[in-house]
């Protein structure tokens, strides 16, 4: 018997994050996407962590790009060789080095 173990879309990441951020679970619907939406606009840890998995789903080629957009935004250097687990949490998004 042979176990692999598959690596987590963007999608089961991000929810990871999201709850390890701000562990709060109850609410769903419009109220639970009211928060993610302020939350969103405000908080720039999230936005930092959404940036990162953005780039890490995205092609080899948009490297440059995404760097560059990082290191603008938050003073954060990135590298496409940067592979992070679920559960990521930037409590301040400025000046960090992956």
């Amino acid at each position: 018997m042979s176990t692999t173990r598959t690596t987590p879309g963007i999608r089961e990441l991000l929810v990871a994050d999201y709850r390890a951020l701000f562990r709060d679970r109850e609410g769903e619907g419009l109220q639970a996407v009211g928060r993610f939406a302020v939350r969103l606009l405000l908080n720039p840890s999230l936005q930092a962590v959404i940036l990162l998995r953005l780039a890490n789903a995205s092609p080899r080629w948009t490297a440059a790009f995404w760097r560059a957009v990082m290191v603008r935004r938050f003073s954060m250097d990135w590298s496409y060789r940067v592979h992070v687990g679920p559960g990521l949490t930037i409590p301040h998004p400025v000046g960090i080095v992956w």
